[in-house]
Formats: structure tokens, sequence, C-alpha cells
């Protein structure tokens, strides 16, 4: 069962999975067990630039995107982009049974990581309106 279906199969079943867990079973505020917590803010007491990521997701699959920016602003802002290059490893999948990422460029790379790390040190400032971005 190694065969170039299976692949295909895989990565169908994983994308439909995780978005259905995501569309079922909301984080907030009952919290599945099943779902991680941040290690971060549970060690630091800090906002990572992941916190409140999956609430965001599960907002907005249910198309609710003011309240998805509110959970976590920058998972929001990146879903677009995020989607896109699943849809692009999912179609190489389908299509050429391979899972080869596409190179992303290095000014890219590097402007994500840069985001992410402006997006985590503004979240945690305790002024307005910084604040606001706190999940």
């Amino acid at each position: 069962m190694h065969g170039p279906r299976s692949a295909r199969h895989v990565a169908l079943s994983v994308l439909v999975g995780v978005c259905a867990v995501l569309f079922l079973f909301d984080r907030y505020p009952r919290g599945w067990l099943f779902y991680p917590s941040c290690w971060v803010h549970g060690l630091t007491g800090l906002y990572c630039p992941g916190c409140g990521a999956t609430r965001a997701l599960h907002a907005l699959l249910h198309g609710e995107f003011v309240r998805a920016f509110d959970f976590n602003a920058l998972a929001t802002l990146l879903a677009p982009a995020a989607s896109a290059w699943m849809l692009i490893l999912l179609y190489q999948a389908l299509r050429y049974n391979r899972f080869r990422s596409p190179a992303v460029p290095g000014p890219v790379l590097a402007s994500a990581v840069l985001a992410m790390i402006a997006f985590a040190v503004l979240r945690n400032l305790p002024m307005a309106p910084f604040s606001l971005l706190a999940p």
C-alpha cells in the first residue's frame, strides 16, 4: 500500500482531518484536551507569536474574521499565504504523487521571521494599542 495513490490519500486525509477538527471543536472557551497548550505562555506568562492561533483558525473556518483577528492578528493575516502553500503541496501530492516543498526565497523567510519576532514583542507590551494584540 505504498503506491502512488497512498501518498495522495494520506495528504488529503490529513488536510481534511485537521480542518474538520478545527471546524468542529472550538478551543475557546471549552479547552478540549487534545489541543496543545502554549509552553512559552505557561512558563513565562508572555504571549508567543502563535498564542491564539488555534482559536483564530477556528474562527476563520467559521467566517468570523474580526474574532479571528482578535485572537491572533498575525495568524489571521498569514492564513491566506499558508493556505496557498498547503494547496500547492496538496496539488503536488495529488497530481504528481510527491511531497516536495516549494522553495521559499531567503528574503521572504527572513521577513516572516522578523514579523513574528516583532509581533511577539509588541503583543506583550502593556500599553495601548499594543495590548489589543494579546489573545
